[in-house]
């Protein structure tokens, strides 16, 4: 595919692990530890919420999963992504079960005007005959994808905005079971590769 206006969104560290007692986790650890990154902390039910309006930063704490998301403004992957999801780990203390990354963004593609028509082209070989046997015309169509690549499972999942006829939307998803997150340099090395691999996978669809 020929890609143009590609637009990098959000990268969204993920870590799931065994569920915790939320009853034993407070508000106050958090104030105490991660104040400086995050100005607002805010608790909800079962549920712990922090939040950056300044850098775009928001981490969301559940009893089984961390979701660490960093808005991006640039071509780099955000500063200190990689120690402060670490650091918020760090004070939960978890048993790690998985650990992931999503890459979210949109591009449109060199002379398109119609996402939708596109797709359903390109990725659905007879769509005239599926619209036989569903009784009924197909007018979109999307792509989701797994593969296993180094140790990871990853996930791509291609869409037709909402409301943009041109433009496509795009999550690019990896992930694996695991017991140990990777250190702050070996995740700043797989954001930052895998944010790569993201883009050059498009031009191979």
């Amino acid at each position: 595919m020929e890609v143009e206006n590609y637009r990098l969104t959000n990268i969204i560290l993920v870590e799931t692990f065994t569920p915790l007692d939320f009853f034993l986790i407070s508000r106050r650890q958090f104030v105490d530890r991660l104040s400086d990154r995050f100005p607002h902390i805010q608790s909800v039910p079962e549920a712990i919420l922090l939040i950056n309006a300044k850098t775009r930063t928001s981490a969301f704490i559940s009893d089984s999963k961390l979701e660490y998301n960093q808005a991006i403004e640039n071509a780099r992957h955000g500063e200190d992504i990689e120690e402060w999801f670490l650091r918020i780990h760090e004070s939960l203390n978890p048993r790690t079960t998985a650990f992931g990354v999503n890459y979210d963004s949109s591009f449109k593609l060199k002379g398109l005007e119609d996402s939708e028509g596109f797709l359903l082209k390109r990725f659905l070989k007879e769509p005239t005959e599926l619209s036989k046997k569903v009784k009924g015309r197909i007018f979109k169509a999307g792509l989701k994808l797994f593969y296993e690549k180094q140790g990871y499972i990853v996930d791509i999942n291609l869409e037709p905005h909402s409301s943009e006829k041109d433009v496509v939307m795009y999550r690019y998803h990896l992930h694996r079971d695991c017991t140990e997150l990777p250190t702050a340099e070996e995740l700043g090395s797989i954001i930052e590769q895998n944010r790569q691999a993201s883009f050059s996978l498009l031009e191979v669809l």
